[in-house]
């Protein structure tokens, strides 16, 4: 779902960081699926916490990117 709000999303300039948010999940999805007997503990908290810090960041830019198209038209 990420991955398509990040094409819906092109015309902001910032749309990178929900890109690099996507593939992070992807990637996220893949590690588990690959090592889940062995991660199962340690690796679900970790990567959420990754998840998250990039989520944020992601939607302060684009919030940054809206704002900037909000103050130009006034």
């Amino acid at each position: 779902m990420r991955l398509i709000a990040t094409f819906q999303h092109r015309h902001f300039a910032e749309w990178f960081w929900l890109a690099v948010s996507a593939a992070i999940s992807i990637l996220m999805g893949v590690l588990i699926m690959n090592n889940f007997p062995s991660s199962s503990l340690w690796l679900p908290g970790l990567l959420i916490a990754i998840e998250l810090l990039l989520q944020g960041w992601s939607l302060l830019f684009l919030g940054f990117a809206t704002k900037s198209l909000t103050i130009g038209k006034e």
